[in-house]
């Protein structure tokens, strides 16, 4: 009590916590103290979000991205004009260069609270008592809505409210960009509102000239509503068919000419009724070589039948319009001996035909003496060729 330089037990206790202006202040006998709200709030995410960047990537899609946020990207590719892009860049990055510089200017204000806070405890080193405890805070927490202090003279207390207000905490995200027709780009943000910049400068007018009549390939729609139809130009092939000669008219109107048919002399190829090639000429409608039993060793264009010994029925696949048709026929040599007879007289075999029609015809094979006696008919191999003239 002696060094305490009075008798009251209370005189030295805080009188006042409370937050003035930009400070929050203690006030006792000594007089009062205050401490920046800045300094208290440090570390308290108060979400004053700042955009930090943008970027353009080749694909002319834009980033924008907020401090503490998640970035949202807006494709920009009908609007895109490098070097305006690239100025805001720049000018985005000078922003970034400013907030650098803040926050040097914070941590040269969070030294000087430190300074601050060491001049406090000279200052309570210098009370002038014998009691290292009697004045000192006990307690300093959040107690439902307000903030308190406690010492010996008791417990004050400040709203939170009071601390908080004007401190924005939420934290926002951007949640979108979108761009309307009249090249009005918005920005929307999480509980916030929305802002929006027009990007009408950077639009790329498009201009369709030189256009023709022709087939339609693609018609353009331009932001103002008009359309420009895109037409290819127009070519054609024509073929005259008395002459059979193709001509190709190209873009230009030029002409060139392509012949279907030959005029080389001896040519027996003509021009068909539609303009195409037409070979008019006997072709071979069937063939075979037909064994002695009536089996085929290898035919086209019809079957055969043994009808009984040396005589054959040839059947053609499909029947021809008449039966004006070519037979050619001819048989094996069988060396003299003949098979079927036992005649040595009997070595002079012959082929006819018979009973042609429209779907074939009949073949006899027999064998004669040289002499009066009746031909001998046999089995034996031969051949047969069908041939249909040109009408």
């Amino acid at each position: 009590m002696a060094a305490d330089g009075d008798l009251s037990d209370t005189n030295e206790l805080n009188t006042t916590f409370a937050v003035n202006g930009a400070n929050l202040e203690i006030t006792d006998a000594g007089g009062t103290l205050q401490v920046p709200l800045t300094s208290i709030t440090s570390g308290v995410d108060t979400d004053e979000q700042d955009l930090t960047g943008a970027s353009l990537d080749g694909s002319s899609v834009l980033q924008i991205d907020i401090e503490n946020g998640a970035s949202t990207t807006v494709s920009l590719a009908a609007l895109e004009e490098s070097a305006d892009i690239a100025a805001n860049t720049t000018a985005i990055n000078n922003n970034t260069t400013n907030i650098a510089t803040n926050a040097t200017n914070i941590a040269a204000n969070t030294t000087n609270i430190t300074a601050n806070n060491t001049a406090i405890t000279n200052h309570v080193a210098a009370d002038g008592d014998l009691s290292d405890t009697n004045e000192l805070n006990t307690t300093f927490a959040v107690n439902g809505a307000n903030l308190e202090i406690t010492d010996a003279g008791g417990t004050l207390q400040v709203p939170l409210t009071s601390i908080t207000s004007g401190v924005n905490t939420d934290e926002q995200d951007l949640t979108g960009a979108s761009l309307n027709g009249s090249n009005v780009l918005q920005v929307d943000i999480e509980n916030g509102a929305s802002t929006t910049v027009d990007l009408s400068a950077l639009d790329d007018d498009i201009t369709i000239s030189n256009t023709i009549s022709g087939n339609r390939i693609a018609t353009i729609a331009q932001d103002g509503g008009s359309t420009t139809d895109i037409d290819e130009t127009v070519t054609s092939l024509a073929q005259n068919t008395t002459s059979g000669v193709i001509t190709y008219t190209d873009e230009a109107g030029g002409s060139d000419t392509a012949n279907v048919v030959s005029a080389d002399s001896n040519n027996q190829i003509s021009v068909g009724t539609d303009g195409g090639a037409y070979l008019n000429m006997p072709t071979v409608y069937a063939a075979g070589k037909i064994n002695g039993d009536g089996t085929s060793a290898s035919i086209y264009g019809a079957t055969v039948t043994r009808l009984n010994e040396g005589d054959y029925e040839v059947t053609f696949g499909t029947a021809l319009a008449n039966g004006n048709y070519i037979i050619q026929v001819s048989i094996l040599d069988c060396g003299g001996d003949c098979p079927g007879n036992g005649g040595t007289n009997y070595d002079d075999p012959g082929i006819t035909y018979y009973s042609q029609s429209s779907t074939g015809f009949r073949v006899n094979i027999g064998d004669s003496d040289n002499g009066g006696n009746a031909k001998d008919d046999i089995d034996l191999e031969f051949m047969f060729t069908v041939i249909v003239l040109p009408n």
